[in-house]
């Protein structure tokens, strides 16, 4: 498996030399069958959030992190340290301080019933127990004190890429955790030097189930060949205007909306505006555009409040990045 694995990524460079001996535009082109293994291994990665417990070889987890570290790095400084975590008791440990914290949330948001709270609580930790689920951990940190600190964030992420491929090869599943599973958390129950940022943290492990393709836009809607032609290629940003609304209407907005265990938006009134807060991030005014559509214009986010048949308020979906985001207000 692993010859074969080196093997295919090898093929990398002939995908290379092949493009740039393609002349013609009408010319068809053929892949030979590694290259199109090679390709299978990229749109067939998935984010899997529960494992089962079989242990990972020594030697595959040491050549995943071989290909981690030959990722593109700036000035070829190489930042990486990846902390390769199997001690279950320091899993367990880090499990129960997620958990801890968003228990402590839940109870101090003041919205929940001591019956809801059994509920969310139950949630909270199934949703830990999948996936702290693993039997391996990979953080994938970087060394402030390099040569180039300013392009770690973009050095980190490379390398987190590469593996997560890498693990797909020998058909291990990951997923690029980053608020669910706290950074603080991480750094504190690992003992991590502070001299080190987390860029993310990865299960490694054998899927209890490979999760289905999602929906993905199609390529036209990416590629611009040439030139950008508005209309064609691309859409003009839209200028967002805020109107009024009478301060009745945006009561029905507040409360809590959850997106998972452990993260919500926090919407809030407050002298006639509305304001957002998502766990563990600062509260701004959310400004609107429609009666239920609402945006932030400090950055690039746009909230849809949806209502029942009746026109009770039961959720929100949240726009940002290219991604839509539901999320279910709790009472």
């Amino acid at each position: 498996m692993i010859k074969q694995f080196v093997r295919i990524f090898s093929t990398i460079i002939l995908l290379l030399i092949f493009s740039g001996n393609v002349g013609a535009e009408d010319q068809k082109a053929s892949y030979t069958s590694e290259q199109e293994y090679l390709f299978n291994i990229f749109t067939s990665r998935r984010s899997v959030r529960a494992y089962k417990p079989d242990a990972i070889p020594d030697e595959h987890i040491k050549k995943i992190l071989d290909i981690a570290r030959s990722a593109p790095t700036s000035g070829n400084q190489q930042p990486w340290k990846f902390l390769v975590v199997k001690n279950r008791k320091k899993l367990d440990e880090l499990k129960n301080a997620c958990i801890d914290r968003s228990l402590t949330r839940a109870r101090m948001s003041g919205t929940l019933n001591e019956e809801q709270f059994k509920t969310r609580e139950k949630s909270i930790r199934d949703y830990y127990e999948k996936t702290l689920s693993a039997p391996v951990y990979i953080v994938v940190l970087v060394n402030k004190q390099c040569k180039y600190p300013a392009y770690t964030k973009h050095d980190g992420p490379l390398a987190a890429g590469y593996l997560m491929i890498a693990a797909r090869s020998l058909g291990y599943g990951t997923v690029y955790y980053t608020d669910s599973i706290p950074e603080d958390l991480t750094m504190k129950v690992f003992n991590i030097p502070e001299q080190f940022e987390r860029i993310c943290i990865t299960p490694l492990g054998i899927p209890e189930t490979w999760p289905k393709s999602p929906q993905k836009k199609a390529l036209g809607e990416f590629v611009v060949m040439e030139k950008f032609v508005k209309g064609v290629n691309y859409s003009e940003a839209k200028i967002r205007k805020a109107i009024q609304l009478d301060a009745k209407i945006l009561e029905t907005y507040t409360g809590k909306y959850e997106f998972q265990p452990g993260f919500a938006l926090t919407v809030s009134l407050e002298s006639g505006r509305l304001f957002a807060q998502a766990t563990g991030q600062q509260k701004l005014e959310i400004f609107a555009e429609s009666e239920t559509d609402f945006f932030w214009k400090v950055v690039d986010a746009q909230i849809n409040f949806n209502k029942d048949k009746t026109g009770k308020v039961i959720g929100l979906t949240l726009h940002q990045g290219g991604r839509d985001m539901p999320a279910k207000k709790t009472e």
